[in-house]
């Protein structure tokens, strides 16, 4: 959850107001084509779940998460508009590795439907209350860990929260 809203939530944010030379326009824009990357991530990584086995799937989009998120978000802090656009999208495609599958991980975890469905609906919304609900307001805080390059906190944040989830 903390990874969703970090990148669909508070980035726009981040790019526009919290960075050294905030972009005057185009945030939103980097959004947009965030989702268009994201959409068909969805998708692939869903497909390489059933293909390749879901845990594996997890395991490694985590472990390239906790690569890929400090480097990004880091970059981030100082590339212009289309650069942004391009480690934006792959951030994108990245969390999809770890997002796409977890439905489906939770789903096998029973066979009794009840089950299932309750299992869905705590860890979605305890996850989103815990994680998602304090990402944006944490990583705003860590931007002031590194000043020359304020998203690399959020970054580090994110990768030290896929190292948990693989322990």
């Amino acid at each position: 959850q903390a990874g969703g809203y970090v990148l669909f939530v508070w980035t726009p944010a981040f790019l526009t107001e919290l960075r050294a030379q905030p972009l005057t326009s185009g945030s939103y824009r980097i959004t947009a084509l965030l989702y268009l990357a994201y959409m068909p991530g969805m998708l692939l990584s869903g497909w390489l779940a059933d293909r390749f086995g879901t845990r594996r799937v997890m395991i490694s989009g985590c472990v390239v998460s906790a690569v890929a998120f400090p480097l990004g978000m880091a970059a981030l802090s100082t590339t212009g508009f289309a650069a942004c656009a391009l480690i934006q999208m792959g951030l994108a495609c990245v969390f999809t590795l770890y997002a796409a599958p977890l439905t489906g991980l939770l789903f096998s975890l029973s066979d009794d439907v009840h089950t299932r469905f309750t299992m869905l609906g705590l860890v979605t919304n305890v996850t989103a209350a815990i994680f998602g609900g304090t990402a944006p307001a944490l990583s705003t805080q860590l931007t002031s860990l590194a000043p020359a390059s304020p998203g690399l906190g959020p970054g580090v944040y994110l990768a030290v929260l896929c190292g948990v989830v693989v322990a």
